[in-house]
Order: structure tokens, then C-alpha cells, then sequence
């Protein structure tokens, strides 16, 4: 893994492309910690090389160095980005539509520009960069978690002050994400490649044992966020990855046990974290009398569906809106315009209320036919994904990203049932390293 970074660094000094993915791959992460606000969004890391990706692949293209083949998947964003600007007149809250529409039009076009700057050889070294910030990040998870837990105080640990101990007796980890759901989004990205590696009797990246102890590290960051989604996500990921390897026959079933026991042994990791290193709940009737690992298993195992839970609260709100306006059922009532249609098109504490759920909101805001377009292309690309998987030693290493990134994509369609926002970064860098795969072993 040293030697694909000290080989991305040589290479980079000659090859702005791999090193603009590279530095995209290195930004993913920081989604928080470092960022400022300008004129109501937030500059990130992520932002700021995202919009150099998409420079220099609009360069590349109109100076004709690279084409954009219009594949099947390109056509169906493209036309989800054009319902969605032909929708706004239909907002009550054209200033909120609009900047829904550019957030995800840039998203789409990071998506694109990463298929476009994409080359075979690169996919080493931008995997062995994922692992080592992905590690650097898990360094400052688990220092949240003790440093927590010993009594340091929030500001320093890089908490925000709700995730702290207070609440379960535990810390919920978040890393440099906005919240711990978000930071275990971007874990599975390189916990899913890291399975799919060591599903594979091959040194691909790094040596097996290596591997196994990322996958490790990698899946008790996870646990320790304590972010439901992400684990039941995580658990769906692990059984289509596994499932695409032995159809694939890439892997035999003592490789995907192997890979299931690490897994399971994170989680017993992550019990044995929290039981022995937690406090005692500032209110326990908030973990019904519960503490450390009971209390760790009671809140992954507590269901959501109660008259009070927020959350219930606003799919119950989305379904109201869609009885109450019939039309939007096809049409939508506009990008972004959940928030608007609820708060009376005012903003409460700064901001717009979500559904949290993600099918509901795209069924709310931009109808059965944004939504239709959202899962045709994710489908597309998975689609695409499965038949380039190849025994093939030449295709091997592609074929292992592509099994764990389809897994990776199944996470998210679990995890996006407890969150709502389609224009995060990083999930848009998958869809666009998929495609850029996908074109490579279309072409040959």
C-alpha cells in the first residue's frame, strides 16, 4: 500500500488527472472538520477539489483531448437534471429550489467528470489512498470515542456536544462528518472494498493479512457510530458482495467466512468498547434503564415507528402532502420544497425540515418520475458493474472494486430509508469511479 502511494506521488507530479481523483479520494472524509459558510453553504474540501475535477474534465472535453460516450446511465442523469429544472416553477420556494438543483447539478457533474478523468491504471493507488485516510480518520474516531469517555471536553475531541456521552453513557463517533449516519456512509465505502479484497486469494492492494486487520478497524468505526442505518446497510452489503463473489465464483465459502467472522468480530470489538468504557446515562429513562452494551444493543434494535419519533413524524407529514396535492404524485411539489410546504415557507432555527427518508422526499419533491429516474440510473450502473465482474486476471482487481462499490450501493439504499440528502459528495464519487470502470471494460 506504501508503494502505490509513494508511486501515486511520483506519478502525480506528471499526471494531474490521477492526482485531482487523488486528491478528491483524500478529501471525502472531511466533511465537517475542516469547513466555513459562505452565503449559506459550507466550503469544504470536498467542494473545492470536486469543482477542480469538474474544471479539468470540461477542459479535457472541449479541447477534445477525451470524449464522453452518452451510455445509457449518462442519458438517464442527464435527464433527471433537466426534470428537476424543469420542475422548479412548481415550488412555492423558488430560491430553495434553485439551490437543491445547483447542489445536486454539481454532484452529477462530479459523477461524470470522475468517469471522464478515470484511467484503468489509476485504481491501485486511489484505493491505497482511500485506505490511508481512512485510517487517519478512524485514528481521530476512536480518539473521540476514549477521549470522550475520559472526560475531555467536546471542542477538543471534535464531537458536537449531542453525539458526546451524555445521552447512552457512549459516545457516538462522526469522525470529520457532519454526523455519525454520514461518517458511517463514507466507512462503507472502503470496509466494502476491504471485504471484497479479502475475498480474493490475490495481494491486490496490500498483503491479506493487512487487509483483514483494515476490514477490522474499518467495520468497529462503524459499530462504534451506533448510526442504525449504516449497520443495517452494512449487513446487506456484506451479503451482496459476498453472494456477487460466489455467483462470480471469485471467492469459495471459507474465504466469505473468513470475511464474515472478522466482521463479527468487530462487533463483539465494538460491544466489549462500549460496555467497558462507558459512563452511566445522564438520563436513563432515555436508554429504558439500560447501560453499556445493553444499552448499545437497545438502541440498534429499537424501532422508530412510535407517534413521537421525529422521524415518523415527517414521513407521516410526506404522506400527507402527497394525499393532500394529488398532482405531485407525477409532477412533485419542486426541489427542496418538503421544508417549504411544512414550515409555511419559513424557516425555523436557520433552517428547512427533511423527511428523512429518502424515497419519500424525492417522491414528494420531484414525483414518481424524479424518483423513477434516480433508481433507473443507480440501477443502470449496477447493472453495467455485475457483468463486467470477471475471473479474468487482467480485469481482477477492477472486478473486486466493482463487487464491493455494488455492495456498497446496496448499503446505501438501506441507509438512505433513514436520511434524505441525494448531494453527498462521496456517493456521487462512487457512482462516477463505477462508471469509469464500467466504460474501461466496455471499451476493451
Amino acid at each position: 500500500m506504501i508503494k502505490n502511494i509513494k508511486e501515486f506521488i511520483n506519478k502525480s507530479k506528471t499526471d494531474i488527472d490521477q492526482l485531482l481523483l487523488g486528491l478528491l479520494i483524500l478529501s471525502l472524509p472531511f466533511e465537517r472538520i475542516p469547513s466555513f459558510d459562505v452565503l449559506g453553504i459550507t466550503i469544504r474540501l470536498s467542494l473545492v477539489v470536486g469543482a477542480a475535477v469538474i474544471a479539468r474534465a470540461i477542459y479535457l472535453l472541449l479541447s477534445k483531448r477525451t470524449k464522453l460516450k452518452f451510455t445509457f446511465p449518462i442519458k438517464i442523469l442527464a435527464t433527471l437534471g433537466v426534470w428537476m429544472i424543469l420542475i422548479i416553477p412548481v415550488s412555492i420556494n423558488y430560491q430553495r429550489a434553485l439551490q437543491v438543483v445547483l447542489f445536486n447539478l454539481f454532484v452529477f457533474a462530479i459523477a461524470l467528470s470522475v468517469s471522464v478523468l478515470y484511467k484503468k491504471e489509476y485504481l491501485k493507488n486511489l484505493i491505497s489512498l482511500l485506505f490511508f485516510v481512512t485510517i487517519f480518520i478512524c485514528v481521530l474516531a476512536f480518539y473521540q470515542f476514549f477521549g470522550d469517555i475520559i472526560g475531555i471536553p467536546y471542542e477538543y475531541t471534535g464531537l458536537a456536544e449531542r453525539y458526546t456521552s451524555g445521552l447512552f453513557g457512549f459516545p457516538r463517533v462522526q469522525g470529520a462528518s457532519l454526523e455519525p449516519l454520514y461518517f458511517g456512509s463514507f466507512m462503507l465505502i472502503p470496509t466494502m472494498i476491504a471485504l471484497a479484497l479479502s475475498l480474493t486469494q490475490k495481494n491486490l492492494i496490500t498483503s491479506r493479512k493487512v487487509i483483514y486487520l483494515l476490514l477490522f478497524i474499518f467495520s468497529t468505526a462503524i459499530f462504534i457510530t451506533i448510526a442504525r442505518g449504516a449497520i443495517y446497510g452494512f449487513a446487506v452489503a456484506i451479503v451482496v458482495t459476498s453472494l456477487i463473489f460466489l455467483i462470480k465464483r471469485l471467492a469459495s465459502w471459507k474465504l466469505v467466512s473468513l470475511g464474515l467472522l472478522t466482521v463479527i468480530l468487530a462487533f463483539v470489538a465494538s460491544l466489549i468498547i462500549v460496555n467497558y468504557g462507558s459512563r452511566i446515562p445522564v438520563d436513563l429513562s432515555k436508554t429504558f434503564g439500560k447501560r453499556g452494551a445493553a444499552a448499545f444493543t437497545q438502541q440498534l434494535t429499537r424501532t422508530t415507528l412510535n407517534d413521537t419519533d421525529e422521524r415518523a413524524i415527517a414521513r407521516q407529514q410526506a404522506l400527507d402532502l402527497l394525499s393532500d396535492n394529488k398532482s405531485s404524485i407525477v409532477l412533485g411539489l419542486g426541489p427542496g420544497q418538503f421544508g417549504p410546504y411544512i414550515q409555511n415557507n419559513n424557516k425555523v432555527d436557520g433552517g428547512w425540515a427533511i423527511v428523512n427518508n429518502l424515497t419519500l422526499e424525492l417522491l414528494v419533491e420531484l414525483g414518481i418520475v424524479g424518483l423513477a429516474l434516480v433508481v433507473v440510473f443507480f440501477l443502470s450502473i449496477v447493472v453495467q458493474a455485475f457483468r463486467q465482474v470477471s475471473t479474468k486476471k487482467a480485469e481482477l482487481l477492477s472486478s473486486v472494486v466493482l463487487a464491493g462499490l455494488i455492495g456498497y450501493l446496496a448499503s446505501q439504499a438501506i441507509q438512505y430509508q433513514g436520511f434524505s440528502t441525494l448531494y453527498v459528495v462521496h456517493i456521487w464519487v462512487v457512482a462516477g469511479l463505477i462508471m469509469g470502470i464500467n466504460s474501461f471494460a466496455i471499451k476493451k
